[in-house]
């Protein structure tokens, strides 16, 4: 830095010369302020470069340098999936902390005060501690550091054991006292810490003074401390604060430990604090708001990231750059400045190569000149949180992105080569991405904003294929179904078949009569070589249908026109049973269809004594020793199979029916929560016995009744019942809640299919379940990168499912 632009630096922004004579920084004997090491600790040669763990992710961005780049893990590859996902939210909070990875085990920090180490393989808690009884807001990732966990915010630093969570040592600021709570609180913030050669490094912040400490990670002693300014001090007044620090993380590296305030880089020795250099990186004579992020410091280089707003010349405006100072003296290697988007990334150093991400793209420039390498596609709109930061294994650079038109989350993977887009996960926020990824082994571990850990991986034992289909917002899977050649996918619009070997698409037929047709219901049935798809509900189309198709050539063998609001297609001894409804005339049907030609073998019509009253089909038919059962808003109706004719009713409101062949089945008795399961006598309707559980479907397989039940404001559970007597014998709930838009959300379920002693059930958790079904106990989860939208369909111990936009196919373990 030429002496010139040190003192302009100095008149513009007004540094204050420190103790060590030199701009900018202050290093005083007295307490709270600068202690000194003791004589062997400063005759000690420092390596700042020491590693925490080699192979894990141990503190913000990899290492003490800060360069998120861990060369000992390898890239999940070009096909992605989510391994496991667990909700952490009941346990913490929503709010959690990107999570620091050490020896198998995930330590995390949460806001109220609370945080946890999480066993990655037994996916469960190995202990929680609530270690301060103040409101805490934390999103960078906490350091571990031989058996310590260190946390920071607002004006405190906490250090954990990691074996039992129990609080080792406090430091806090000296000079805040103890600050009030509330709306009187002073603007205080934190950097997470950096760890290195048993000194803890971190910045922090009271309203417009910003702080440096280096700390024993022994006993929290404070070793040394200066102060920085060199911001905006308006800008800082308004806007400082936690969320203005929680990134600004000290790196440690060549002899130094580098910090970043306002528009300048400070250099401080590691053992004494002394003040190696600063230099300003912004450029401009009227510089407003300056912004920076944590500085990385690798082979001499220190890479530095800033965002601020530039009032002086004719057209004022926002700008970003990236500047890389020499390590020894703070000069000017090289910068470059960015497209000036608000939100910018700290920078991230890997093979020779410097990375940022920008809101709408990510940037690749050479490191020993800042020549642009690859610039990310401008077309691939999207924005980010101001914290979220990169990180980088193998060939890959992840990102956790918010996708600007469809208000969610996702971890994207770009080429370090090319910047070309290989892949992208969605998560299950909608708000607010992720702060970062830590990568360990082949494996991207990551916390979205309502508090969900994710593990994901490349292919697995269990994971054979998934299919994605670009699909217009109007279109959305709704179904599936398999046999022995192929899946069965339908959408609101299109029947697709697909390999069920490979997930290759082997053939499309659009449904209904004209291009633009959508519906709202639709089901799928493969019996004997044809697939029978019903559609139903008024999506645009002024008929709705019920198509028979080839399953080889998924060409039409026969469709009939039907009454809106179709049910699942039910296929016995070459009949196929419908139940529809009219809104138009008020009516319930069943019809029966002959299964080779489509044509219509009876209908029968159910209508209310009160012409003001519709009659609504509430679910499938059930078939059973030549009789079909129908559940509707007036009652259960028994019909011959062969006619149609009336056999008895039951005159209870229906939300549905199954039958074997001692019992008929039904939900019934009005409101949700006056609904009963209720057991009748095939032969007349009497009732045999009645359970209080409400439900929604019901399954029957072998002696076993399965609900799936819940009430409008409850979670959907499933409920395991005694066939001969309604008893229960176990229960199923996901567990699964997380907070949204000012409420708790609790997952659905949809209805189960069981086989070989295993239910199989869906949620729009986004998993399908394996469950036993003699005890309801978990065997397998399989994870979805959407909702779940209808029962899982199985073929040859393989799982197959649909989201809104994708199939997948999972096996099942043995």
């Amino acid at each position: 830095m030429s002496k010139d632009t040190r003192r302009t630096f100095l008149k513009t922004v007004g540094l204050a010369a420190g103790v060590a004579g030199v701009a900018g920084a202050t290093a005083t004997d007295t307490p709270g302020t600068m202690t000194k090491q003791s004589s062997q600790a400063a005759d000690t040669e420092t390596n700042a470069s020491t590693e925490l763990h080699s192979s894990d992710w141990a503190t913000f961005q990899f290492d003490a340098r800060n360069t998120g780049y861990n060369p000992d893990a390898r890239e999940v590859g070009e096909t992605p999936w989510i391994e496991w996902s667990e909700s952490l939210s009941d346990e913490l909070a929503s709010e959690i902390s990107t999570p620091t990875i050490v020896d198998g085990v995930a330590y995390l920090a949460s806001e109220y005060g609370r945080a946890a180490a999480f066993d990655l393989e037994e996916r469960e808690f190995l202990w929680q501690n609530e270690y301060t009884d103040r409101s805490t807001h934390t999103d960078e990732a906490p350091t571990v550091a031989d058996g310590t966990m260190y946390i920071s915010y607002g004006w405190q630093v906490f250090a954990l054991d990691t074996e039992t969570g129990e609080l080792v040592w406090t430091f806090e600021n000296p000079e805040t006292g103890s600050p009030a709570n509330g709306c009187d609180a002073p603007k205080l913030g934190a950097s997470s810490t950096t760890v290195s050669d048993g000194t803890v490094f971190l910045k922090m912040r009271i309203e417009t003074q910003a702080y440096g400490f280096a700390l024993s990670a022994d006993t929290g002693e404070l070793q040394w401390s200066v102060e920085m300014s060199g911001g905006d001090v308006e800008y800082a007044a308004n806007y400082g604060g936690q969320m203005d620090t929680a990134d600004h993380v000290p790196a440690v590296g060549d002899g130094g430990v580098y910090f970043t305030e306002g528009g300048t880089v400070y250099a401080f020795d590691v053992v004494d604090g002394t003040l190696l250099w600063n230099a300003p990186v912004h450029v401009g004579s009227d510089v407003y708001g300056p912004e920076p992020n944590a500085p990385a410091v690798v082979d001499g280089t220190v890479y530095v990231t800033m965002n601020y707003r530039d009032d002086s010349g004719s057209n004022p405006d926002r700008r970003t750059f990236v500047t890389a100072l020499s390590a020894d003296d703070g000069g000017t290697r090289w910068q470059h400045e960015l497209a000036g988007d608000i939100h910018l990334t700290s920078p991230v150093v890997a093979d020779e190569t410097v990375y940022v991400g920008e809101t709408q793209t990510v940037w690749a420039l050479a490191a020993d000149d800042g020549s642009v390498r690859w610039k990310g596609s401008e077309t691939d709109e999207f924005r980010y949180t101001t914290v979220a930061e990169l990180s980088v294994s193998g060939s890959t650079v992840y990102y956790p992105r918010e996708v600007d038109d469809e208000d969610s989350q996702e971890i994207a993977a770009f080429d370090t080569g090319d910047g070309s887009l290989k892949w992208q996960v969605p998560l299950r926020a909608s708000v607010n991405a992720p702060t970062g990824c830590a990568l360990v082994g082949e494996t991207v571990y990551v916390v979205d904003d309502i508090g969900v850990l994710y593990a994901i991986s490349g292919p697995t034992e269990t994971t054979n294929w998934r299919r994605t289909l670009d699909f217009g917002s109007s279109e959305s899977f709704r179904t599936a179904s398999a046999d022995d050649t192929s899946v069965y996918a339908a959408t609101n619009s299109t029947l697709r078949a697909f390999d069920r070997e490979k997930g290759t698409e082997r053939w499309s037929i659009s449904l209904g009569e004209n291009e633009n047709d959508t519906f709202r219901h639709v089901w799928t049935t493969v019996v004997d070589g044809t697939v029978y798809c019903s559609l139903g509900g008024d999506g645009g189309s002024s008929y709705n249908f019920v198509y028979a198709i080839d399953d080889a050539t998924g060409t039409t063998r026969w469709h009939e026109k039907a009454p809106e609001g179709t049910g699942r297609p039910v296929v016995v001894d070459g009949v196929v049973y419908v139940g529809t409804e009219s809104s138009l005339y008020g009516s319930a049907y069943v019809t029966a269809y002959d299964a080779g030609d489509g044509s219509i073998r009876w209908s029968s019509e159910f209508d209310s004594d009160d012409p003001s009253i519709s009659v609504e089909m509430t679910g499938p038919v059930a078939v059973q020793d030549e009789t079909v059962y129908a559940a509707t808003t007036e009652g259960t109706y028994a019909l011959d199979a062969t006619d149609g004719s009336e056999k008895w009713t039951d005159d209870r409101d229906a939300e549905a029916v199954a039958a074997n062949d001692e019992t008929v089945f039904i939900v019934g008795g009005g409101s949700v929560r006056d609904r009963n399961v209720v057991a009748l006598d095939p032969a007349d309707g009497t009732e045999n016995w009645s359970s209080n559980h409400d439900g929604e479907t019901l399954t029957l397989a072998d002696d076993t009744l399965y609900v799936v039940s819940g009430g409008p404001s409850d979670a959907q559970k499933l409920f395991a019942l005694d066939t001969a007597d309604g008893s229960e014998r176990w229960t199923f709930d996901t567990k699964y809640t997380y907070p949204t838009y000012g409420y708790d959300y609790q997952a659905t379920l949809t209805e189960p299919t069981v086989e070989d002693g295993t239910v199989y059930i869906a949620s729009d958790d986004r998993r399908v379940y394996a469950l036993d079904a003699d005890d309801g106990d978990t065997l397998q989860r399989f994870e979805l990168f959407g909702d779940a939208r209808d029962t899982p369909a199985l073929h040859d111990d393989t799982v197959y499912t649909v989201d809104e936009n994708r199939v997948y196919s999972f096996d099942i373990e043995e």
